[in-house]
C-alpha cells in the first residue's frame, strides 16, 4: 500500500474513535446528571448508559439540529432579510431599500405582530384595522 492510502485509512480511523469516544462522554455526562437531578427533584428512576443513549438519541429526534429535525423553515425570501445578511450589504444598499429592512424588522419586532406564512410576511394589529377600511 501507498503511504497516501495509509494515512487517508489511518485518517478515517481516527475520526471513527473520536466520534465514539464524544459519544460516550456526552452520553456518561447526560446519564450523571440526569442521575443527579431528575430523581431528587421528580422521584423518577436513575438511568443506565443505555438509557441515556436512548434519552439523547430521542431528544435529536425530537428536538433535531443540523439538517435534521424540525427547523426546516430556512431559504425563505425574509431570511434574506436576516441581520447578519443585511448588515454585510447595508453600505451597497439605497435609502430605499435600507428602509424596507427597517420596517420589516420594526414590524416583525412589535408585541402584536402575527406571522402569515402563505405571503410570508408579518401582520400588525394596525395593519389588521386598516384592513376594513380599504
Amino acid at each position: 500500500m501507498s503511504s497516501n492510502t495509509l494515512f487517508w485509512i489511518w485518517k478515517i480511523i481516527k475520526g471513527i474513535l473520536v466520534f465514539t469516544l464524544f459519544l460516550v462522554l456526552v452520553t456518561w455526562v447526560t446519564m450523571g446528571l440526569w442521575n443527579f437531578v431528575i430523581p431528587s427533584i421528580f422521584g423518577l428512576p436513575t438511568i443506565n448508559w443505555m438509557q441515556a443513549a436512548a434519552l439523547l438519541l430521542l431528544t435529536r429526534l425530537l428536538i433535531g439540529g443540523g439538517h435534521y429535525g424540525w427547523n426546516k423553515m430556512r431559504n425563505r425570501p425574509m431570511d434574506r432579510m436576516h441581520p447578519m445578511h443585511t448588515f454585510k450589504h447595508w453600505s451597497t444598499m439605497s435609502e430605499e431599500e435600507k428602509q424596507q429592512v427597517k420596517n420589516y424588522w420594526k414590524r416583525k419586532c412589535s408585541a402584536s405582530a402575527t406571522y402569515r406564512s402563505d405571503a410570508d410576511v408579518f401582520i400588525t394589529d394596525a395593519d389588521k384595522a386598516n384592513e376594513g377600511k380599504e
